[in-house]
């Protein structure tokens, strides 16, 4: 006895359509970004606006630019700069002292970072944060900044500062991004 073939998925099945049945009224797109940027490598670092290329069967090279939704990711500043920029929004440290236990939950095991540079920046409230959400501290200062900066804007404004717009002001996990707004709020920052 023959064992039967189990019935096609599709009983009518079409095949695909060869080159040559391509009309002139299709479209083909072709991205060729390697050889784009192997011309001009800063396209990578601009920073005002990204610009898209493409190549169909009746157009030449097109250049158009694309609003972004995020912000850009940005370079790094000297530590420095960073911290007096921090300073220049004037948020008070002090409440920090008043923080005996930051309510930060955070799955997997907290990372140890006094080895880290910058580790002596923080304080040691902000040290635990950052151990706990296994940050580095250079990342959670240039997260402090954006968050900060962003969440002034908004008070000057007067908007309230939710967490979805401080994950807007960062380009990191947004479940990180929440759990900083969360302590920052905490802290009395916003």
């Amino acid at each position: 006895m023959k064992r039967q073939k189990p019935p096609r998925k599709n009983p009518h099945p079409v095949r695909s359509p060869s080159k040559e049945d391509f009309s002139d009224s299709s479209i083909n797109f072709t991205c060729q970004v390697y050889n784009i940027y192997m011309q001009n490598p800063r396209l990578l670092l601009d920073s005002n606006t990204v610009h898209s290329y493409s190549r169909s069967k009746h157009e030449n090279l097109v250049k158009s630019s694309i609003d972004k939704t995020k912000p850009p990711l940005q370079l790094q500043k000297p530590v420095s700069r960073l911290l007096h920029e921090i300073e220049s929004l004037e948020y008070n440290q002090g409440l920090l002292d008043h923080i005996k236990r930051p309510k930060i939950i955070w799955k997997g095991m907290p990372h140890d970072i006094r080895n880290e540079s910058y580790f002596e920046m923080l304080h040691h409230v902000e040290a635990q944060v950052v151990s706990t959400l296994r940050m580095t501290p250079i990342q959670y200062l240039n997260t402090k900044l954006a968050i900060l900066s962003v969440a002034r804007e908004f008070e000057d404004r007067g908007l309230s500062f939710r967490k979805v717009d401080a994950q807007r002001a960062v380009r990191i996990d947004v479940n990180k991004a929440c759990k900083l707004w969360e302590f920052f709020h905490d802290v009395g920052w916003f």
